[in-house]
């Protein structure tokens, strides 16, 4: 309401002078219109600026959720490496205690193999003994018997 008042008021303003202009037709008239008009035309052109001022915050504030400060990535950027670097350390315990597990079921089967081995070769070493010992105590009746075999099956 007061932009429409103000107005008014430099349109009257105007029209006076002009009615002035063309009654007396001086050169002091006509440079008041000058004036007027050069006044005119830069309230309209502040008006304008403010306006297209206010239009473009709006537009910048509707914006704003689109648009982040440098300052924001950065602190944005941080936190995720902190948590890439969290989930690492993480993963790399993990894969550590994972391969310690391992490592020490290995060793385990290893000393059971191991364990075996020496009983097997120990049952070995016995079973020749005992093998050799019944060929020298039976070392006759083998030969004969064997004799007898092959007596036989000509």
């Amino acid at each position: 309401m007061n932009q429409a008042r103000q107005y008014e008021y430099v349109t009257d303003r105007l029209k006076e002078l002009v009615i002035a202009y063309v009654n007396e037709n001086t050169e002091e008239n006509l440079l008041k219109i000058a004036n007027e008009i050069q006044k005119e035309n830069f309230l309209e052109t502040k008006k304008l600026i403010d306006l297209a001022i206010v239009e473009i915050k709006k537009e910048l504030e509707k914006m704003s959720d689109k648009f982040v400060s440098k300052d924001y990535l950065d602190a944005k950027l941080e936190a995720l490496e902190y948590k890439i670097d969290n989930k690492l350390e993480s993963l790399e315990h993990k894969i550590d205690n994972k391969l310690e597990s391992l490592e020490h079921n290995v060793d385990k089967k290893i000393n059971e193999l191991v364990m075996d081995n020496k009983s097997i070769k120990k049952d070995i070493k016995y079973y020749a003994f005992v093998i050799i010992a019944l060929m020298i105590i039976l070392q006759p009746k083998v030969i004969d018997f064997i004799s007898n075999v092959f007596s036989v099956s000509k």
